[in-house]
């Protein structure tokens, strides 16, 4: 599988933001299965089935660290969106990091690199 049909889930507190990811994924045929805007939706969406996470670093005033160790865990690809850096990244979890806010020309490329990698690795 490549990029178009791929499932992604999305935490993103920011809800204007939210919904321009999501458009910018959807425009390039993913599928985005789950969306979260709290820690607590963010923790059951961990546990469903896709393809990449892409998760902001700070939602709602919480640190997305125990979602994103929980789907490192399940070794599912992660992409940190995220005003903070790459330097504020959870202890223990390796994943590219895209600076908010995020354009089409950047996201893409990403995305497609991400996935790519995980088929490679299957």
């Amino acid at each position: 599988m490549g990029v178009r049909g791929a499932r992604l889930i999305l935490v993103e507190d920011e809800a204007l933001l939210a919904l321009d990811l999501q458009d910018m994924l959807e425009d390039m045929g993913c599928l985005v299965v789950g969306t979260a805007g709290r820690l607590e939706e963010a923790l059951v969406l961990a546990e469903t089935e896709f393809d990449l996470a892409l998760l902001d670093m700070n939602i709602g005033g919480a640190r997305i660290d125990p979602v994103a160790r929980r789907i490192a865990e399940r070794g599912i690809p992660i992409i940190f969106v995220t005003g903070y850096g790459q330097r504020t990244l959870p202890p223990g979890v390796t994943a590219p990091v895209l600076d908010k806010p995020c354009s089409q020309e950047a996201l893409w490329p990403l995305v497609g690199a991400v996935l790519e990698a995980r088929n490679a690795e299957q």
